[in-house]
C-alpha cells in the first residue's frame, strides 16, 4: 500500500467517523429539543393551573416578601397581582396576628403542612383566614401559602 493510498484511506475513515458523529449529535439535539418542548408545555400548564386556581395562592420568601401570587390572591388582597410581588405579606396581616405569620414563615425545612388563623387587611375589609403553609422542597427559602377566607356559609376557614 502506498503512502498516498494510506492517507486517502485515513481521510475516508475520518470522514466516515465525522458523518456518524454528526448524525449522532443531530439525533441528541433533536431529543433535547423535544424534552425542552415538553418541559415548557408542563411549565405553561402549571402556570395556567396556578393562575386560575380558585384558592388564593402565594409563594413567600423567608424574609416575608411575596414572590408570586395567583389571580385569586390578588382579588382577595384587593391589589393588582403585579403590585403584590416584592410586597411584605405582613402588611396585609392584622398587627395582633403578625407573630402567627412569622411563626408560619419560619417553620422548619421539610416540615409538614402548618396552619394558622389570621386576620387579613384588604382594601375593603378585615377578613379572617386560615393560612396553610408548606416550605418548598426545592427552594428552602420559599414558603407556599394558601389563604382560605373564613366563610360562614361553607364552614371553611
Amino acid at each position: 500500500m502506498t503512502q498516498q493510498t494510506l492517507g486517502e484511506a485515513q481521510r475516508r475513515m475520518v470522514s466516515s467517523v465525522l458523518v456518524a458523529e454528526g448524525r449522532y449529535l443531530r439525533s441528541q439535539n433533536d431529543e433535547l429539543f423535544e424534552q425542552q418542548q415538553r418541559a415548557q408545555a408542563a411549565r405553561d400548564n402549571f402556570a395556567e393551573l396556578y393562575d386560575n386556581a380558585s384558592e388564593a395562592l402565594l409563594s413567600v420568601a423567608s424574609a416575608g416578601l411575596i414572590r408570586t401570587a395567583n389571580l385569586a390572591a390578588a382579588e382577595l388582597l384587593g391589589r393588582e397581582r403585579t403590585r403584590l410581588v416584592g410586597f411584605p405579606l405582613r402588611l396585609f396581616v392584622h398587627r395582633e396576628d403578625r407573630a402567627q405569620l412569622a411563626r408560619l414563615l419560619s417553620h422548619g425545612e421539610g416540615a409538614a403542612v402548618m396552619t394558622v388563623h389570621a386576620r387579613l387587611i384588604t382594601r375593603d375589609a378585615v377578613k379572617t383566614c386560615r393560612l396553610v403553609a408548606r416550605r418548598s422542597r426545592l427552594k428552602p427559602d420559599v414558603t407556599y401559602l394558601m389563604l382560605l377566607p373564613k366563610n360562614a356559609n361553607d364552614g371553611r376557614g
